[in-house]
């Protein structure tokens, strides 16, 4: 089973990569004097972000309930690379700056959902196996 490209989740990944792509045009707003609980949420925003980017990627290249392995390994490389130009496009932006945590986070998000998707896969496929067959 190789990559099958779905286009509806494909054209939802591009409307997540151009909120993305906005989100990071916005100028730097914040001040010294920020709350610093909105600062460390507005920086780990980034897991759920690159999570959810990650999940359009796999669901756009496997239109079946099988997902491939080629399908979680191009998935996990663009997004990575997404995250790393998300972060060259932040450097650009005035107020803003490319941080290597920053992308960290988005490696851990990228981690985290190919983890809960392929657990989710295997729990689906052992439920199948251990239902009775009916005749």
């Amino acid at each position: 089973m190789g990559l099958h490209l779905e286009w509806r989740y494909s054209l939802l990944t591009v409307a997540w990569l151009a909120g993305i792509y906005w989100m990071s045009s916005i100028p730097d707003l914040t001040t010294t004097e920020s709350d610093p609980l909105v600062l460390l949420a507005s920086n780990l925003a980034h897991a759920p972000v690159f999570a959810v980017l990650t999940f359009c990627w796999l669901r756009a290249l496997s239109g079946a309930l099988e997902i491939s392995g080629a399908a979680y390994g191009f998935a996990a490389l663009a997004t990575g690379v997404c995250a790393v130009l998300d972060e060259w496009h932040q450097s650009s932006v005035p107020g803003r700056h490319a941080s290597v945590g920053d992308v960290f986070l988005d490696v851990a998000g990228i981690g985290a959902m190919l983890v809960i998707v392929r657990l989710m896969r295997l729990r689906a496929g052992d439920a199948r196996r251990s239902q009775p067959r009916t005749s």
